[in-house]
């Protein structure tokens, strides 16, 4: 915690400084002022978390000198120090929203005291930005009312950073949604790592099932080079989960992104990632590393993909025309794998989803002559892999039991033993919503019947159905019913 002193007696200065020292913690002074001008020049360079500000200083005095310091530290916590007992100044203080009015000369207990009352203020608040910030973003990254979202002051104009991190696999069932969330675990622990220090930084699964991260790096408490460290540990998860049958691929940011145009750079980012098959799977890029790829690229690339989506959910026909797609294409486009290492990174991509290995310098011809003695042995397997057909019904059931939780497509995925892209197009298929668009509706519905009750309030109700943002909950309400949570009770009202 940074701390900083305000008082133009220098013998109160350095007695405040060493009782501070005798206290066990992480306080660190970082800067001591002799008057109201000095102190909000450290907090401008500081950003303090913690201020200790004498009433009476020459030229600006205390009051004046907090009133001016919360515009430039809004997020520093106050405690006002004055020998004397002037209720006017308490007065005054509580006003501005100071922690605290203590009297000189401070025990060393009542320092203590007022050092962890601030202290478990910060942390109450950062929990609160965190969940906030958590909730503004996934609203964002979702499309929710993408040009209305109701976004707190202090992230309006927030530029960010993000990650998408990118899954290929050749494990099927349960195999690979151990792994998968093996994996997640391991992301998730240096979120958590890096939240509980302060850095603005959020984690969760987007309807298409990768995950994404996305950081505040501007906004660090401690480090505002806190998203280049994450991403350091970032690479190095990557890199230990990496193998033959596993690669992860991330996808970042190379500049700070506006938060409320989040939306439109996540979908960049996942129509760019297709290239991640030629450019490499298994490592790091930004969102420019593409731009030299050109159309024909993209056009080898959502053929290959389809192959080994048809491979990995066992549909010969769809394997075999994506095959014939791609043995068309590469006979109309032979100069797209001439010396360009090409070759290399299919050859990457099919081994790690279907555990095709292909030697150096094999040709396209010979490759697709593989993929297709492949389809041949995946038709022999066919009658001895087809998925559960009421799948559906349980994902169903287990949202309705769950839906408080907070739950979405990759957990359910976990539950049930399948891969969240695989449950995603089942899902689909069978009741033409996503998994998200039909948990949405249906807390919306079961808060519907809470609000209907007449005794609980709006957020009461949102918390009761797993949305502990208002404003996030209200958002989602009056895109699904047409009208705000609090039309919906005058409703009642009306018709009651």
């Amino acid at each position: 915690m940074k701390i900083v002193i305000a008082d133009d007696e220098y013998l109160a200065q350095q007695t405040l400084l060493s009782m501070i020292r005798q206290i066990e913690g992480e306080w660190e002074v970082v800067g001591v002022a002799g008057n109201g001008s000095e102190l909000l020049d450290i907090l401008q360079a500081q950003r303090p978390d913690i201020a200790f500000v004498d009433i009476k200083m020459p030229g600006m005095n205390g009051i004046e000198a907090i009133r001016e310091g919360k515009v430039v530290s809004p997020h520093t916590e106050w405690f006002i120090l004055s020998g004397y007992s002037e209720f006017i100044y308490a007065q005054e203080g509580i006003q501005l929203g100071v922690l605290n009015y203590l009297l000189k000369p401070l025990s060393l207990g009542e320092l203590r005291e007022a050092l962890l009352s601030a202290k478990a203020s910060i942390q109450e608040r950062v929990v609160d930005k965190q969940r906030q910030f958590a909730n503004s973003v996934q609203n964002l990254c979702y499309g929710f009312e993408q040009d209305n979202v109701c976004i707190k002051d202090e992230y309006t104009y927030m530029h960010v950073q993000m990650a998408v991190v990118f899954w290929d696999c050749s494990l099927e069932g349960t195999a690979e949604s151990l792994l998968f969330r093996q994996v997640y675990i391991s992301i998730n622990r240096i979120v958590e790592e890096f939240t509980a220090k302060g850095v603005l930084l959020t984690c969760f699964a987007l309807p298409s099932g990768q995950y994404t991260i996305v950081g505040g790096p501007r906004y660090s408490v401690k480090d505002k080079e806190s998203w280049n460290e994450f991403i350091l540990r970032l690479q190095q998860i990557i890199d230990s989960w990496n193998s033959s049958e596993l690669k992860l691929t991330v996808i970042s940011s190379q500049e700070h992104l506006p938060l409320h145009d989040i939306n439109q750079y996540v979908n960049r980012i996942i129509q760019s990632s297709i290239f991640r098959i030629l450019k490499g799977l298994g490592k790091m890029w930004n969102n420019h590393s593409f731009q030299h790829f050109s159309s024909e690229h993209h056009e080898l690339c959502k053929r290959m993909e389809r192959l080994v989506k048809a491979y990995r959910e066992n549909r010969y026909s769809g394997y075999m025309d994506a095959l014939f797609a791609i043995k068309q294409y590469a006979a109309a486009s032979e100069r797209l794998f001439e010396g360009s290492g090409i070759m290399e990174s299919i050859g990457t991509y099919l081994t790690t989803t279907m555990r095709i290995q292909l030697e150096s310098g094999t040709s396209m011809s010979r490759c697709i002559v593989l993929l297709k003695e492949r389809g041949e042995r995946m038709l022999q397997r066919m009658n001895k892999d087809e998925p559960s057909q009421d799948i559906v019904q349980k994902v169903i059931q287990y949202m309705k039991t769950n839906y408080r939780n907070e739950i979405g497509t990759n957990l359910i995925a976990v539950h049930f033993h399948v891969t969240p892209n695989y449950l995603s197009t089942v899902f689909h298929q069978k009741t033409g919503s996503t998994i998200m668009r039909f948990l949405t509706e249906l807390r919306i519905n079961k808060a519907k019947e809470i609000l209907a009750e007449g005794t609980v309030q709006i957020q009461e109700a949102a918390e009761l159905v797993g949305y502990f943002n208002p404003s996030h909950f209200t958002n989602l309400f009056k895109k699904i019913e047409g009208h705000s949570p609090t039309e919906y009770k005058h409703m009642l009202k009306r018709n009651g």
